[in-house]
């Protein structure tokens, strides 16, 4: 899948889940320069290598706009990727840095901070395709899945 098609499954005005929804509208009070939206996937299109986190930290990418970004976690997982030569920079220090990943690319299970950074434990009720549509399908042979999860 390529940046075109990415960019059409990933909907960054979405409310279908309304305890969601809700939560990130509430956060526009206290945190007004915030994201406070669904957090796209960042890097290649294309990437063999896919880094899927759990959801958005509430002063990390749901600060930023972009996943890890922000938090602690982003700063052991950006100096990684760069150590690995699968990043421009060793840190991401906003969504409109000039930072590139090289063949790798990051997303969250759940695109929207969750209440209490916890996601619901019930099935997704109206949005459960397009919760991982926006990132591509690795290809078959020599794909790698990572999955990096973290807890504050």
């Amino acid at each position: 899948m390529g940046a075109a098609a990415s960019s059409r499954c990933f909907d960054p005005h979405c409310t279908r889940c309304p305890r969601l929804a809700a939560f990130l509208t509430e956060l526009k009070v206290p945190h007004p320069g915030y994201w406070n939206a669904p957090v796209p996937a960042f890097g290649d299109p294309d990437a063999r290598l896919l880094i899927v986190g759990l959801a958005p930290g509430k002063h990390g990418a749901n600060a930023s706009g972009r996943p890890f970004t922000g938090d602690f976690a982003g700063i052991l997982l950006y100096q990684t990727l760069y150590d690995l030569a699968l990043a421009t920079a060793p840190e991401s220090t906003s969504a409109d840095d000039d930072l590139k990943l090289l063949g790798c690319r990051i997303t969250n299970a759940v695109k929207c901070l969750p209440p209490q950074n916890a996601p619901h434990e019930g099935p997704p009720a109206a949005t459960p395709p397009k919760t991982y549509k926006n990132t591509p399908q690795p290809p078959q042979r020599n794909a790698s899945h990572c999955i990096f999860r973290c807890f504050a």
